[in-house]
Protein backbone atom coordinates (compact mmCIF):
# COMPACT_ATOMS: atom_id res chain seq x y z
CA UNK A 1 0.00 0.00 0.00
CA UNK A 2 1.37 3.10 -1.01
CA UNK A 3 1.50 6.27 1.38
CA UNK A 4 -1.14 8.28 1.35
CA UNK A 5 -0.92 12.28 1.78
CA UNK A 6 -1.23 13.87 4.96
CA UNK A 7 -4.61 15.26 4.60
CA UNK A 8 -5.79 11.78 3.87
CA UNK A 9 -3.60 10.28 6.30
CA UNK A 10 -4.93 12.31 8.76
CA UNK A 11 -8.77 11.93 8.04
CA UNK A 12 -8.40 8.01 7.75
CA UNK A 13 -6.17 8.33 11.70
CA UNK A 14 -9.41 10.53 12.80
CA UNK A 15 -11.75 7.80 11.44
CA UNK A 16 -9.55 5.11 12.99
CA UNK A 17 -9.47 6.23 16.66
CA UNK A 18 -13.38 6.80 16.90
CA UNK A 19 -13.48 3.43 15.19
CA UNK A 20 -11.17 2.11 18.12
CA UNK A 21 -12.94 3.98 20.82
CA UNK A 22 -16.74 2.99 19.73
CA UNK A 23 -14.99 -0.77 19.57
CA UNK A 24 -13.66 -0.56 23.38
CA UNK A 25 -17.08 0.88 25.00
CA UNK A 26 -18.44 -2.40 23.86
CA UNK A 27 -18.43 -5.62 26.45
CA UNK A 28 -15.61 -7.84 25.69
CA UNK A 29 -17.85 -10.93 24.26
CA UNK A 30 -19.20 -8.23 21.76
CA UNK A 31 -16.14 -6.74 20.53
CA UNK A 32 -15.13 -10.50 19.76
CA UNK A 33 -18.31 -11.27 17.94
CA UNK A 34 -18.39 -7.81 15.87
CA UNK A 35 -14.72 -8.51 14.54
CA UNK A 36 -15.55 -11.92 13.98
CA UNK A 37 -18.40 -10.58 11.64
CA UNK A 38 -16.43 -7.97 10.04
CA UNK A 39 -14.15 -11.10 9.72
CA UNK A 40 -16.62 -12.77 7.55
CA UNK A 41 -16.77 -9.81 5.09
CA UNK A 42 -12.98 -10.16 4.61
CA UNK A 43 -13.07 -13.60 3.90
CA UNK A 44 -15.41 -12.97 0.80
CA UNK A 45 -13.77 -9.98 -0.70
CA UNK A 46 -10.30 -9.93 0.49
CA UNK A 47 -9.79 -12.61 -2.20
CA UNK A 48 -6.30 -12.38 -2.87
CA UNK A 49 -5.65 -12.91 0.64
CA UNK A 50 -8.10 -16.28 0.34
CA UNK A 51 -6.59 -17.54 -2.22
CA UNK A 52 -3.03 -17.82 -0.71
CA UNK A 53 -4.82 -19.32 2.48
CA UNK A 54 -5.60 -21.62 0.06
CA UNK A 55 -2.68 -22.57 -1.97
CA UNK A 56 -0.86 -22.29 1.41
CA UNK A 57 -3.23 -24.72 3.27
CA UNK A 58 -3.31 -27.23 0.68
CA UNK A 59 0.07 -27.07 0.22
CA UNK A 60 0.97 -28.16 4.07
CA UNK A 61 -1.57 -30.23 4.80
CA UNK A 62 -2.39 -32.38 1.20
CA UNK A 63 -3.21 -35.24 3.12
CA UNK A 64 -6.72 -33.03 4.60
CA UNK A 65 -6.71 -30.56 1.24
CA UNK A 66 -6.69 -31.25 -2.12
CA UNK A 67 -3.21 -30.12 -3.60
CA UNK A 68 -4.22 -30.48 -7.29
CA UNK A 69 -7.68 -27.99 -6.81
CA UNK A 70 -6.71 -24.37 -8.36
CA UNK A 71 -6.00 -21.86 -5.85
CA UNK A 72 -9.71 -20.11 -6.91
CA UNK A 73 -11.42 -22.97 -6.18
CA UNK A 74 -13.61 -22.90 -3.33
CA UNK A 75 -15.61 -26.05 -3.23
CA UNK A 76 -13.56 -27.79 -0.61
CA UNK A 77 -16.41 -27.24 1.79
CA UNK A 78 -13.70 -28.21 5.06
CA UNK A 79 -11.20 -25.94 3.57
CA UNK A 80 -13.35 -22.86 3.60
CA UNK A 81 -14.72 -23.63 7.03
CA UNK A 82 -11.03 -23.98 7.94
CA UNK A 83 -10.09 -20.44 6.30
CA UNK A 84 -13.09 -18.90 7.56
CA UNK A 85 -12.05 -19.68 11.23
CA UNK A 86 -8.30 -18.40 10.21
CA UNK A 87 -9.57 -15.13 9.49
CA UNK A 88 -11.83 -14.34 12.87
CA UNK A 89 -9.06 -15.39 14.64
CA UNK A 90 -6.52 -13.03 12.79
CA UNK A 91 -8.87 -10.38 13.01
CA UNK A 92 -9.26 -11.03 17.31
CA UNK A 93 -5.32 -10.81 17.19
CA UNK A 94 -4.88 -7.76 15.47
CA UNK A 95 -8.24 -6.35 17.71
CA UNK A 96 -6.32 -7.71 21.14
CA UNK A 97 -3.96 -5.15 21.71
CA UNK A 98 -6.37 -2.05 21.73
CA UNK A 99 -8.29 -4.60 24.15
CA UNK A 100 -5.31 -5.29 26.17
CA UNK A 101 -4.44 -1.36 26.93
CA UNK A 102 -7.59 -0.94 28.37
CA UNK A 103 -7.65 -3.61 30.06
CA UNK A 104 -4.31 -5.19 31.37
CA UNK A 105 -2.23 -3.64 34.02
CA UNK A 106 0.74 -5.02 35.78
CA UNK A 107 -1.26 -6.07 38.45
CA UNK A 108 -3.79 -7.46 36.64
CA UNK A 109 -2.80 -8.83 33.45
CA UNK A 110 -2.25 -12.16 35.01
CA UNK A 111 -6.27 -12.60 35.40
CA UNK A 112 -6.12 -13.21 31.63
CA UNK A 113 -2.95 -15.14 31.44
CA UNK A 114 -2.22 -18.81 31.80
CA UNK A 115 1.83 -18.45 31.70
CA UNK A 116 3.43 -21.98 30.94
CA UNK A 117 7.23 -21.92 31.03
CA UNK A 118 9.79 -24.21 30.55
CA UNK A 119 12.12 -25.57 33.08
CA UNK A 120 15.49 -24.35 31.49
CA UNK A 121 13.54 -20.80 30.33
CA UNK A 122 12.73 -20.10 34.39
CA UNK A 123 16.05 -21.19 35.17
CA UNK A 124 17.65 -18.69 32.76
CA UNK A 125 15.22 -15.49 33.31
CA UNK A 126 16.46 -16.37 37.20
CA UNK A 127 19.97 -15.43 35.95
CA UNK A 128 19.27 -12.33 34.60
CA UNK A 129 17.23 -11.46 37.83
CA UNK A 130 20.37 -11.39 40.00
CA UNK A 131 22.26 -10.32 37.42
CA UNK A 132 19.85 -7.44 37.63
CA UNK A 133 20.12 -7.45 41.30
CA UNK A 134 24.02 -7.26 41.68
CA UNK A 135 24.45 -4.40 39.35
CA UNK A 136 25.64 -6.45 36.35
CA UNK A 137 24.82 -5.41 32.80
CA UNK A 138 22.67 -8.71 32.18
CA UNK A 139 23.01 -10.78 28.96
CA UNK A 140 20.34 -10.12 26.43
CA UNK A 141 17.42 -12.52 25.24
CA UNK A 142 15.88 -12.60 21.87
CA UNK A 143 11.99 -13.42 22.05
CA UNK A 144 10.92 -15.07 18.62
CA UNK A 145 7.21 -15.56 18.11
CA UNK A 146 5.46 -15.50 14.88
CA UNK A 147 2.27 -14.35 13.75
CA UNK A 148 -0.16 -16.79 15.31
CA UNK A 149 -2.37 -16.44 18.47
CA UNK A 150 -2.21 -13.43 20.15
CA UNK A 151 1.45 -11.89 19.53
CA UNK A 152 0.16 -8.55 20.28
CA UNK A 153 -0.66 -9.98 23.96
CA UNK A 154 2.79 -11.91 23.99
CA UNK A 155 4.75 -8.27 23.99
CA UNK A 156 2.43 -6.77 27.11
CA UNK A 157 3.27 -10.34 28.62
CA UNK A 158 7.10 -10.27 28.49
CA UNK A 159 6.84 -6.11 29.35
CA UNK A 160 5.00 -6.78 32.35
CA UNK A 161 7.38 -8.58 34.07
CA UNK A 162 9.88 -5.91 34.53
CA UNK A 163 12.33 -7.57 31.13
CA UNK A 164 13.51 -4.33 29.42
CA UNK A 165 11.84 -4.84 25.68
CA UNK A 166 12.29 -3.86 22.15
CA UNK A 167 10.28 -5.04 19.61
CA UNK A 168 10.86 -5.18 16.01
CA UNK A 169 8.02 -3.99 13.93
CA UNK A 170 7.66 -2.93 10.25
CA UNK A 171 5.90 0.92 10.48
CA UNK A 172 2.47 0.94 8.75
CA UNK A 173 1.91 2.57 5.73
CA UNK A 174 -0.93 5.61 7.78
CA UNK A 175 1.29 7.51 10.35
CA UNK A 176 -1.39 8.19 12.51
CA UNK A 177 -2.73 4.13 12.59
CA UNK A 178 0.73 3.62 13.18
CA UNK A 179 1.15 5.74 15.92
CA UNK A 180 -2.02 4.45 17.72
CA UNK A 181 -0.86 0.35 17.33
CA UNK A 182 2.39 1.56 18.40
CA UNK A 183 1.28 3.23 21.82
CA UNK A 184 -0.74 0.24 22.29
CA UNK A 185 2.07 -1.81 22.01
CA UNK A 186 4.10 0.59 24.43
CA UNK A 187 1.61 -0.22 27.23
CA UNK A 188 4.26 -1.50 29.95
CA UNK A 189 7.66 0.66 28.65
CA UNK A 190 8.21 -1.80 25.70
CA UNK A 191 10.40 0.37 22.86
CA UNK A 192 9.46 -0.17 18.98
CA UNK A 193 12.33 -0.46 16.76
CA UNK A 194 11.32 -0.28 13.00
CA UNK A 195 12.68 -2.96 10.76
CA UNK A 196 13.83 -0.46 8.08
CA UNK A 197 17.21 -0.34 9.39
CA UNK A 198 16.78 -1.56 12.88
CA UNK A 199 19.86 -3.56 12.82
CA UNK A 200 22.19 -1.28 14.33
CA UNK A 201 19.09 -0.42 16.76
CA UNK A 202 19.23 -4.24 17.90
CA UNK A 203 22.60 -4.19 18.19
CA UNK A 204 22.48 -1.62 20.57
CA UNK A 205 19.44 -3.62 22.37
CA UNK A 206 21.39 -6.27 22.90
CA UNK A 207 24.74 -4.98 23.99
CA UNK A 208 22.71 -2.93 26.55
CA UNK A 209 21.38 -6.05 28.44
CA UNK A 210 18.23 -6.20 26.77
CA UNK A 211 15.58 -8.21 25.12
CA UNK A 212 14.32 -8.33 21.71
CA UNK A 213 10.92 -9.36 20.69
CA UNK A 214 10.85 -10.55 16.65
CA UNK A 215 7.75 -11.65 13.89
CA UNK A 216 10.14 -13.65 11.87
CA UNK A 217 7.93 -15.87 10.23
CA UNK A 218 7.38 -13.84 6.95
CA UNK A 219 8.68 -14.01 3.56
CA UNK A 220 12.63 -12.13 3.72
CA UNK A 221 11.40 -10.44 0.08
CA UNK A 222 13.28 -11.32 -3.38
CA UNK A 223 15.57 -7.98 -2.85
CA UNK A 224 16.11 -7.96 0.54
CA UNK A 225 18.72 -10.49 2.35
CA UNK A 226 17.61 -13.51 3.86
CA UNK A 227 18.60 -17.21 3.43
CA UNK A 228 16.62 -19.98 2.75
CA UNK A 229 15.02 -23.14 4.69
CA UNK A 230 12.22 -25.20 5.16
CA UNK A 231 8.95 -25.01 6.70
CA UNK A 232 6.33 -27.72 6.92
CA UNK A 233 8.68 -29.24 4.33
CA UNK A 234 8.75 -26.36 1.71
CA UNK A 235 11.39 -23.74 1.08
CA UNK A 236 10.96 -20.29 1.97
CA UNK A 237 12.87 -17.44 2.22
CA UNK A 238 13.47 -16.59 5.90
CA UNK A 239 14.88 -13.29 7.61
CA UNK A 240 18.28 -14.21 9.21
CA UNK A 241 19.06 -11.07 11.33
CA UNK A 242 18.46 -12.67 14.69
CA UNK A 243 20.50 -15.68 13.77
CA UNK A 244 23.27 -13.46 13.19
CA UNK A 245 22.99 -11.29 16.54
CA UNK A 246 22.28 -14.81 18.46
CA UNK A 247 25.74 -16.24 17.04
CA UNK A 248 27.67 -12.86 17.44
CA UNK A 249 26.83 -12.36 20.66
CA UNK A 250 25.72 -15.55 22.22
CA UNK A 251 22.59 -14.58 22.95
CA UNK A 252 19.93 -17.64 23.92
CA UNK A 253 16.76 -17.20 21.19
CA UNK A 254 13.32 -18.33 23.17
CA UNK A 255 10.47 -19.61 21.45
CA UNK A 256 7.25 -17.97 22.48
CA UNK A 257 3.38 -19.02 21.33
CA UNK A 258 0.76 -17.48 22.60
CA UNK A 259 -2.57 -19.12 22.16
CA UNK A 260 -6.27 -17.43 22.60
CA UNK A 261 -9.25 -19.61 24.88
CA UNK A 262 -12.47 -18.61 23.03
CA UNK A 263 -14.12 -15.15 22.99
CA UNK A 264 -13.24 -13.88 26.84
CA UNK A 265 -9.64 -12.57 26.83
CA UNK A 266 -7.94 -15.53 28.18
CA UNK A 267 -4.93 -16.62 26.93
CA UNK A 268 -2.05 -19.23 27.31
CA UNK A 269 1.62 -18.03 26.91
CA UNK A 270 3.63 -21.12 26.24
CA UNK A 271 7.43 -20.25 26.56
CA UNK A 272 9.38 -22.71 25.30
CA UNK A 273 12.94 -24.09 25.82
CA UNK A 274 15.49 -21.93 25.19
CA UNK A 275 17.91 -22.23 22.00
CA UNK A 276 21.58 -21.43 22.43
CA UNK A 277 22.78 -21.03 18.75
CA UNK A 278 26.56 -22.18 18.48
CA UNK A 279 29.19 -21.36 15.52
CA UNK A 280 30.40 -18.19 12.96
CA UNK A 281 28.09 -15.55 12.14
CA UNK A 282 30.13 -14.96 9.19
CA UNK A 283 29.12 -18.88 8.63
CA UNK A 284 25.90 -19.45 6.09
CA UNK A 285 25.90 -22.84 7.37
CA UNK A 286 25.25 -22.26 11.23
CA UNK A 287 23.07 -19.15 9.95
CA UNK A 288 20.52 -21.71 8.15
CA UNK A 289 20.96 -24.43 11.04
CA UNK A 290 19.75 -21.24 13.77
CA UNK A 291 16.38 -20.70 11.34
CA UNK A 292 16.07 -24.47 10.37
CA UNK A 293 15.48 -24.96 13.98
CA UNK A 294 13.30 -22.02 15.00
CA UNK A 295 11.25 -22.92 11.99
CA UNK A 296 10.92 -26.41 12.99
CA UNK A 297 9.91 -25.39 16.56
CA UNK A 298 7.46 -22.22 15.43
CA UNK A 299 5.93 -25.63 13.02
CA UNK A 300 5.27 -27.72 15.99
CA UNK A 301 3.80 -24.90 18.06
CA UNK A 302 1.28 -24.10 14.83
CA UNK A 303 0.57 -27.67 14.76
CA UNK A 304 -1.48 -27.36 18.27
CA UNK A 305 -3.50 -24.74 17.09
CA UNK A 306 -3.18 -24.52 13.31
CA UNK A 307 -6.41 -22.62 12.70
CA UNK A 308 -4.47 -19.36 15.13
CA UNK A 309 -1.51 -18.69 12.43
CA UNK A 310 -1.98 -16.15 9.51
CA UNK A 311 -2.11 -18.83 6.70
CA UNK A 312 -2.88 -16.25 4.52
CA UNK A 313 -0.11 -14.30 4.34
CA UNK A 314 3.22 -15.02 1.49
CA UNK A 315 4.97 -17.16 3.39
CA UNK A 316 6.59 -19.16 0.54
CA UNK A 317 6.75 -16.68 -2.10
CA UNK A 318 10.37 -16.52 -3.05
CA UNK A 319 11.22 -19.96 -3.85
CA UNK A 320 15.20 -20.77 -4.38
CA UNK A 321 16.50 -20.39 -8.09
CA UNK A 322 17.90 -24.08 -8.27
CA UNK A 323 14.29 -25.57 -6.70
CA UNK A 324 12.60 -27.86 -9.33
CA UNK A 325 9.68 -27.62 -10.44
CA UNK A 326 8.79 -24.00 -9.29
CA UNK A 327 5.22 -22.45 -10.70
CA UNK A 328 3.40 -19.24 -10.43
CA UNK A 329 2.35 -17.56 -7.82
CA UNK A 330 5.56 -18.13 -6.29
CA UNK A 331 7.94 -15.66 -7.70
CA UNK A 332 11.87 -17.03 -9.03
CA UNK A 333 14.30 -15.27 -6.84
CA UNK A 334 17.23 -13.98 -8.69
CA UNK A 335 19.99 -13.18 -5.80
CA UNK A 336 23.24 -13.72 -6.46
CA UNK A 337 23.58 -16.30 -3.06
CA UNK A 338 22.35 -19.14 -5.31
CA UNK A 339 25.21 -21.02 -6.16
CA UNK A 340 25.98 -20.74 -1.44
CA UNK A 341 22.61 -21.77 -1.69
CA UNK A 342 23.18 -24.78 -3.80
CA UNK A 343 26.01 -26.26 -1.92
CA UNK A 344 24.21 -25.99 1.33
CA UNK A 345 21.02 -27.42 0.06
CA UNK A 346 23.20 -30.99 -0.90
CA UNK A 347 24.53 -30.55 3.19
CA UNK A 348 20.85 -30.11 4.61
CA UNK A 349 19.09 -33.22 6.08
CA UNK A 350 16.02 -31.67 4.45
CA UNK A 351 14.12 -35.32 4.38
CA UNK A 352 13.27 -35.36 7.56
CA UNK A 353 12.66 -32.08 8.18
CA UNK A 354 8.87 -32.85 8.93
CA UNK A 355 9.83 -35.45 11.27
CA UNK A 356 11.75 -32.90 13.20
CA UNK A 357 8.65 -31.04 13.38
CA UNK A 358 6.58 -33.98 14.49
CA UNK A 359 9.52 -34.77 16.93
CA UNK A 360 9.54 -31.32 18.32
CA UNK A 361 5.27 -31.50 18.64
CA UNK A 362 5.96 -34.38 20.71
CA UNK A 363 8.22 -32.50 23.20
CA UNK A 364 6.14 -29.13 23.48
CA UNK A 365 2.95 -31.62 24.21
CA UNK A 366 3.38 -31.47 28.18
CA UNK A 367 3.56 -27.77 27.71
CA UNK A 368 0.51 -27.14 25.71
CA UNK A 369 -1.45 -30.14 27.73
CA UNK A 370 -2.66 -27.55 30.59
CA UNK A 371 -5.41 -26.94 32.55
CA UNK A 372 -7.05 -22.97 32.01
CA UNK A 373 -5.51 -21.25 34.67
CA UNK A 374 -6.00 -17.90 36.05
CA UNK A 375 -6.40 -16.08 38.91
CA UNK A 376 -2.77 -16.19 40.05
CA UNK A 377 0.09 -13.79 40.07
CA UNK A 378 2.97 -15.04 38.29
CA UNK A 379 6.37 -15.62 39.69
CA UNK A 380 9.49 -17.21 38.38
CA UNK A 381 11.09 -18.24 41.68
CA UNK A 382 7.12 -19.82 42.64
CA UNK A 383 6.72 -23.37 41.27
CA UNK A 384 3.22 -23.71 42.69
CA UNK A 385 2.18 -20.48 40.84
CA UNK A 386 3.78 -21.01 37.35
CA UNK A 387 0.69 -22.37 35.69
CA UNK A 388 2.50 -26.00 34.50
CA UNK A 389 0.17 -27.95 37.12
Amino acid sequence: MAKPPKLVDKIIGIVFQVFINVILAMPTRWIYRFIGTVSILAYKYSKRHTRFARLNLRMCFPSLFDPKLDMNDASDVQLERFIRRNYRQMFWAYIEGFIGKRKNTRTSIHKYMNLVIHDETRQLLMEREKEIKSGKTPRGMIFNVGHAGSWEIIGHTIASLSIPLSAVARPLDITEINRAVDNARERFGMKIISKFGGMVAMTRAILRGESLMLAIDQDAGVYDTGIYARFFGHWCKCIESYANLALKYNVPIIPIYGFRHGENFKFTMIWDKPMYPKGDYKNLDDIYKVVQEWHEVFAAQVLHYPHQYEWYHKKWRTRPVDEENVKRPFELDDQTRKNEFAELKKNCESDNSLMNILERYKEQAPLFQTKEYFGKPYCINDDENNGES
